[in-house]
C-alpha cells in the first residue's frame, strides 16, 4: 500500500483516518462505518473526516451500481427457470434505495437479479440475513432472518418514511 502523506495539523479525528486508510479497515465487522462522523467539536479536521468517511462509503457503492448497470443487460430466461430479468422500473426503484443507503452509510454485501424478477439488495453479516427486493410487477419486499428463526417478511411502501424506516430495521438487524 502507497504511502500516506502525514498531515500538518493533527487529531483525534485525522489518526482515525490514518489508521483507517493504513488499515483498510475502516468498516466494522457489521458493515458501517466505524469512525464517527457526527464529532460534537467543530474542527476544521471535521471536514477532512467526514471527506474521507464518504469516500470510503463511496467506494463500497461502486462496485453495487455497476453491477445494477450489468443486470439491464439480461435476457429473458437469464437463470434458466424462466426467470424475466429486471424491468427499468425495478432498476430505478434500486438505484434510489441505493442512494438512500449509501446517505446512511448502510452498506450492502451483494447486489443480485431476483428469480422472481427484479433485484435484490442484501445484507450478511455473521449470522443475521436480510434483502430488499424490488420486483418486476411494482412490489417492494424486504425481509429479515437470524439463524434458524422465521423470516420476517414485509412489503415497503414507496415513501421516503416507509423507505426510511425499512433501512433502519434491516441496520439494527444486521448490526445486532
Amino acid at each position: 500500500m502507497p504511502a500516506i502523506a502525514e498531515p500538518i495539523v493533527t487529531s483525534p479525528e485525522i489518526e482515525d483516518i490514518q489508521i483507517a486508510l493504513r488499515t483498510s479497515d475502516y468498516l466494522n465487522q457489521s458493515g458501517f462505518l466505524g469512525i464517527s462522523r457526527n464529532r460534537s467539536h467543530e474542527a476544521p479536521e471535521r471536514h477532512l473526516l467526514e471527506y474521507f468517511a464518504d469516500l470510503a462509503v463511496t467506494l463500497h457503492f461502486i462496485p453495487l451500481e455497476q453491477k445494477l448497470l450489468k443486470l439491464a443487460q439480461l435476457q429473458p430466461n437469464w437463470d434458466t427457470y424462466g426467470a424475466d430479468p429486471p424491468n427499468a422500473a425495478a432498476r430505478t426503484r434500486v438505484d434510489r434505495l441505493l442512494a438512500e443507503l449509501r446517505s446512511v452509510a448502510v452498506i450492502p454485501t451483494d447486489i443480485t437479479a431476483s428469480s422472481e424478477g427484479g433485484v435484490a439488495i442484501s445484507f450478511i453479516y455473521g449470522n443475521n440475513y436480510a434483502d430488499i427486493e424490488c420486483l418486476n410487477s411494482g412490489e417492494t419486499l424486504a425481509v429479515t432472518v437470524s439463524g434458524d428463526e422465521e423470516p420476517e417478511v414485509w412489503e415497503v411502501n414507496d415513501t421516503e418514511t416507509a423507505i426510511a424506516q425499512t433501512i433502519e430495521r434491516i441496520r439494527v438487524h444486521v448490526a445486532a
